[in-house]
């Protein structure tokens, strides 16, 4: 989402330069029937909406821990904390790992 947003912003404000960048002759119909026309509302969109969409999908406050990408050890979606020491150990003992101190 990021790549089409930095595109679109370079497409609208190149202008047809962006065409010719890249080796096109002529410049396609849909740029100056939509691009050209609507070009205010498209940055509105580019800079003030989609970078709000992509935040809603950045942040989620999830931490998962999971054995052998199967097994669920922890989810601070379910218990709503971040994991202690006694939240990894048991499970993951449980699950067969031993535990070694340092000598």
């Amino acid at each position: 989402m990021g790549l089409f947003q930095f595109l679109g912003i370079a497409c609208t404000v190149m202008g047809e330069g962006v065409f010719r960048l890249i080796g096109m002759q002529r410049t396609p119909r849909w740029y100056s029937d939509i691009v050209m026309q609507y070009a205010v509302p498209i940055m509105i969109a580019l800079f003030l909406i989609i970078p709000q969409i992509l935040n809603g999908y950045v942040v989620s406050g999830a931490f998962e821990v999971m054995l052998d990408g199967t097994e669920l050890i922890f989810s601070k979606i379910a218990t709503r904390k971040m994991p202690g020491a006694d939240d990894l150990i048991a499970p993951l003992t449980k699950a067969g790992l031993t535990f070694v101190s340092p000598a």
